[in-house]
């Protein structure tokens, strides 16, 4: 499969990664100075950061190719 002929550009969605990850590091601060207020909110926040992080450097990688 050609990445290149995906639905949004790459900046777009190495932006989306970097929201991401921006949000998902903020409520890691958070919750390093306070237990969680949500049952599911570390796995949840973990699955964010992993999926972040593919996605960022999904959308640099196309950069390069």
């Amino acid at each position: 499969m050609d990445v290149n002929i995906l639905i949004w550009p790459w900046w777009v969605q190495a932006l989306l990664g970097a929201a991401g990850l921006f949000w998902s590091l903020d409520t890691w601060a958070k919750l390093r100075t306070r237990p969680p207020w949500a049952p599911g909110l570390v796995a949840v926040t973990t699955g964010l950061t992993i999926f972040s992080l593919i996605l960022l450097g999904a959308g640099l990688w196309r950069v390069m190719t």
